[in-house]
């Protein structure tokens, strides 16, 4: 129903970005900088779409997924997907709105009170000035209210935008994540085992990965064990975040949980033990 005019918009605005593109580095008297500005914000960050908001970062998490799994039905899927993902999204938007009623109804303190309740993408754009908080929350709700042929006319000029970064930049996009692994550290923790084990964690903390917004849980994975992205939103990071199912059979996940399970224990605490085997049994139950 979308695909057909979605094809048809990325086509066009892969025309418009890349003229764009040439017309701001080729005008530039340092082109080196030129280029790497509008890399960033004509491409990477496009100043045309909305990375700023919640909804959008889920948005095209979700495209890039479908787009792997069929890029000739990827817009429709998304389309069809929009219900879900705010859904996903609720617990985050529904924080956002308390800590703006908070603020502007209640009069208790102010933004930088509760910076750190606040998603990455709003974070960053209040730090830099870009936007302020009340400016956010309006476009978190505008964009959140589109009808679907702007969600796909988005979707399209996302879709140019990374046409653009491979045929631009095809070595950077290439080498755009580092593996941690490759510096000679913990070469026997393999990413994911690094994902399950911070799942884990998680788990006994008592967060529901399900309930957590996805840039959320990749940034603070990123962060931690210190593995250098270029952009969390699309890296394979993100994706295998996501859903790992999708990457990994279960007997690699269940061989690698084996081997988690055997780190834990090393730490005598049944409970995390109790989860990892409860992992163990799920992935088990999938092979039989």
């Amino acid at each position: 129903m979308y695909q057909d005019e979605f094809e048809r918009l990325t086509q066009v605005y892969v025309v418009q970005l890349r003229n764009e593109y040439h017309q701001e580095v080729n005008g530039a008297t340092d082109k080196v900088y030129a280029a790497s500005l509008n890399k960033l914000v004509l491409l990477e960050k496009c100043k045309y779409l909305p990375f700023h908001t919640v909804f959008f970062n889920e948005l095209v998490t979700v495209f890039d997924h479908f787009y792997k799994l069929n890029s000739k039905t990827c817009a429709d899927k998304t389309i069809e997907s929009l219900s879900q993902i705010k859904k996903r999204i609720k617990v985050i938007t529904d924080q956002i709105d308390l800590i703006q009623m908070k603020i502007n109804v209640s009069l208790e303190g102010y933004i930088g009170d509760y910076m750190e309740f606040l998603p990455p993408c709003y974070q960053s754009e209040i730090q830099s000035g870009s936007q302020d908080f009340d400016e956010l929350c309006s476009e978190e709700s505008r964009i959140g209210a589109l009808p679907n042929e702007k969600i796909n006319d988005m979707l399209a000029i996302y879709q140019a935008s990374q046409i653009l970064l491979l045929e631009l930049f095809p070595q950077q996009e290439l080498l755009k994540e580092k593996d941690y692994a490759s510096k000679g550290k913990n070469n026997d923790l393999v990413r994911l085992r690094q994902q399950l084990i911070y799942e884990t964690l998680l788990k006994a903390l008592g967060i529901d990965k399900n309930n957590c917004n996805s840039t959320d849980m990749t940034f603070v994975f990123v962060e931690f064990m210190g593995i250098e992205l270029t952009k969390i939103i699309g890296s394979d990071t993100y994706k295998k975040m996501l859903d790992k199912d999708k990457y990994y059979t279960p007997p690699t996940i269940i061989e690698n949980l084996e081997k988690v399970k055997s780190w834990l224990e090393k730490f005598n605490k049944p409970s995390l033990i109790h989860l990892v085997e409860q992992e163990i049994a799920k992935y088990k139950a999938k092979i039989k």
